[in-house]
C-alpha cells in the first residue's frame, strides 16, 4: 500500500505534523523518482528514519543513477522531494504546467541554477527513458522492464487522481510515457485536464450537514477539504458549522474548502481531591481544565487542618471544561470553650 508506506511519507507526515496537498505531491515525487531510477530516494523503515535521512541532505539526483533521465524531469522530481513543503510546487496545477514545459522542450522552472543544462531542449523533450539494469530481471529483459514501468506509471496516475488531477492528462502531457518506448507528442498545448484545474465552479452548500456527507459532496464537486474542529454544544457534534467559501459562490476546481465542524463540548473528569492540601487540589483542577469555584472551611475532629474534607461534584463526575468545582477544607478540631462563672 503506497500511501501507507513509510517510504512514501513526507517529512512533515512522518513527524506527525499537519499535512496538506504538498505532502501528496511529495509522495507523487517518490513514485516519479522510482519510475526514473528503479529505486526510492530514501530506503527507510520507520517515520524517524525519514527525518534522519532528510537531515543528511537531499537524495541522489535521478540523473546520477540513470544518465538518460532528461534534466527537466530530474529537476521536477527533486523539487517534489524537497524537505520543506514551501519548496515544493504550490499546487498540482503548477506541477502540470511544469510537466508541460518539459514536454514542449522548455526548461523546467524547477531546474536548479547551480546545475546548468547540458541537454538540448528538443532532445530532452523527446528522449526515451530507460530504466536502470537493477530493475530488469534476467530472461526477457525488455518485457520485464515494460511490465515494471507500466505498474509504476499506473501507481503514478493513481496518486495524481488522489490529488484531484486527471491522471491520464498528466501522464500524457508530462512526457513520461516515453519510458514505454513511445515518442512524445509534438503539440505543446496545455491538456484539457490542466485547463480544468483553472475552471471555477459553484461551491455546494454543506453547512449543517454531517462531516462525512459534506466531504463527499465537496469531493464530488472537485474540491479539497480540510476540517477545523471547534467546541460546540452536544447537538452540533459532527455537524458543519461554517465553510470557508459559502455555498453558491464560485471557487477554482481543486482549491481547498475549510470546514468548521463541531466536536461537542470538551468533557473533563473531576479528579479525586479529598485528602489533598489546598495547593495540591488546585493544581489537579488546573490540569483537568476545571476552575475552583469556592472553598468552605469547617472544623473537623478527623481531618487535619488545611486538608480537603469533601468536594462537589464528586470524584469521577464528568463536566464540561470550564465548569466550577467546590471544595470543603478542614480547619482542624473546633476550639474549646471555657465556661464563665
Amino acid at each position: 500500500d503506497i500511501l501507507g508506506s513509510v517510504k512514501y511519507m513526507s517529512p512533515e507526515q512522518a513527524a506527525g505534523e499537519r499535512v496538506g496537498p504538498e505532502s501528496d505531491l511529495y509522495s507523487l515525487g517518490v513514485v516519479l523518482y522510482e519510475t526514473l531510477t528503479g529505486r526510492v530516494p530514501f530506503n527507510v523503515t520507520t517515520p524517524a528514519d525519514v527525518a534522519a535521512e532528510h537531515a543528511g541532505g537531499p537524495p541522489s539526483r535521478s540523473r546520477e543513477l540513470n544518465s538518460e533521465v532528461p534534466e527537466g524531469m530530474d529537476a521536477i522530481a527533486m523539487r517534489l522531494l524537497a524537505t520543506d513543503p514551501q519548496d515544493r510546487y504550490g499546487s498540482a496545477d503548477k506541477l502540470i504546467e511544469d510537466l508541460g514545459r518539459v514536454r514542449a522542450g522548455l526548461p523546467s522552472v524547477a531546474s536548479f541554477p547551480n546545475e546548468p543544462s547540458t541537454t538540448a531542449p528538443a532532445e530532452a523533450a523527446t528522449q526515451t527513458l530507460k530504466l536502470p539494469a537493477s530493475v530488469v530481471a534476467t530472461g526477457n529483459r525488455a518485457g520485464t522492464r515494460r511490465r515494471r514501468v507500466f505498474w509504476l506509471l499506473t501507481t503514478f496516475a493513481f496518486l495524481v487522481a488522489v490529488l484531484g488531477i486527471g491522471g491520464y492528462s498528466l501522464l500524457r502531457d508530462s512526457g513520461v510515457p516515453g519510458v514505454l518506448g513511445g515518442g512524445v507528442a509534438d503539440s505543446p498545448q496545455t491538456s484539457e485536464g490542466a485547463r480544468a484545474g483553472h475552471e471555477e465552479v459553484d461551491v455546494p452548500s454543506v453547512k449543517d450537514l454531517g462531516e462525512r456527507a459534506a466531504r463527499k459532496r465537496l469531493d464530488k464537486a472537485g474540491f479539497q477539504v480540510e476540517v477545523s474542529p471547534r467546541d460546540s454544544p452536544e447537538e452540533d457534534a459532527g455537524r458543519v458549522l461554517e465553510q470557508s467559501v459559502a455555498g453558491g459562490n464560485e471557487a477554482r476546481v481543486g482549491s481547498k474548502i475549510v470546514l468548521t465542524v463541531g466536536e461537542g463540548p470538551q468533557v473533563a473528569r473531576v479528579p479525586d481531591l479529598v485528602g489533598l492540601t489546598y495547593s495540591e487540589a488546585e493544581g489537579k483542577l488546573d490540569r483537568a481544565g476545571l476552575p475552583l469555584g469556592g472553598v468552605r472551611e469547617v472544623s473537623s475532629e478527623t481531618v487535619p487542618a488545611g486538608v480537603i474534607s469533601s468536594q462537589e461534584p464528586q470524584a469521577g463526575s464528568k463536566l464540561e471544561r470550564g465548569s466550577y468545582v467546590y471544595l470543603t477544607t478542614s480547619i482542624g478540631p473546633p476550639a474549646e470553650t471555657t465556661a464563665s462563672f
